[in-house]
């Protein structure tokens, strides 16, 4: 009877723990949302002009020259409608915090890039804000100049994927090798624990991380990008 009793009490406090994680998650990011919501109503005249400007290309009787100009259109109209995929998510809170994320790199002058190809991710909502809030915020703190983050929540054989890669000078096998480790920190005044807490919450996923150094195809510029896998 102790041992239930005692069971039941511990139980009942990693539930009370976890609501209380989740409760303090949606009190934060709820003002945001909505804030999400507004700029996309007040984007909604800038993209009915897009779509104006289009329908006069394809209208065109050069309708084949101009093939080109309007893939190429097409392609900068994704690349600005980031926002409008954030709302598509299922998860408002993870659409709140990359809104978050997306401001805060605007600040820092750093091209954030979001690419969601899985919009239907199930995960605890204060592990997931951790998860990809480290990410993310690791690689805006790297001062490097013209920084470029990469952020793509797509699947890979049913796994959830979440990957981030930046601009960021080659990483040694040594530091690879211990970026998760409690207290390491590559940049001064960093205390080192967003990653180690980040592969504590992964390794009870029974998730994995792959961490690599990237050559860009067109700057020829180092990126360093983190994959991380969870069922």
């Amino acid at each position: 009877m102790l041992i239930i009793s005692n069971y039941i009490i511990l139980k009942n406090g990693l539930i009370n723990t976890y609501q209380e994680k989740e409760l303090g998650i949606y009190k934060r990011y709820n003002p945001i949302i909505q804030e999400l919501i507004e700029e996309l109503r007040g984007k909604q005249h800038e993209f009915d002009n897009h779509l104006q400007a289009l329908k006069l290309m394809l209208a065109d009787d050069n309708l084949n020259e101009n093939i080109d100009t309007i893939k190429n259109y097409i392609k900068d109209l994704e690349i600005k409608n980031d926002l409008g995929n954030l709302i598509k998510l299922d998860n408002k809170i993870l659409a709140s915090l990359l809104y978050s994320k997306k401001k805060k790199s605007e600040e820092k002058g750093t091209i954030l890039n979001i690419e969601i190809k899985n919009y239907m991710m199930q995960f605890k909502n204060y592990e997931l804000v951790e998860i990809i809030g480290t990410l993310i915020d690791n690689a805006l703190e790297t001062k490097v100049d013209k920084n470029i983050v990469y952020l793509k929540i797509h699947k890979e054989n049913d796994m959830n994927v979440i990957e981030v890669k930046n601009k960021h000078p080659y990483l040694s096998q040594n530091v690879i090798l211990n970026m998760f480790k409690k207290g390491f920190s590559t940049k001064s005044g960093n205390r080192g624990y967003g990653l180690y807490n980040l592969k504590n919450i992964v390794n009870a996923a029974k998730g994995t991380i792959e961490v690599s150094n990237l050559k860009d195809e067109i700057d020829e510029e180092n990126y360093v990008a983190i994959k991380i896998r969870i069922n």
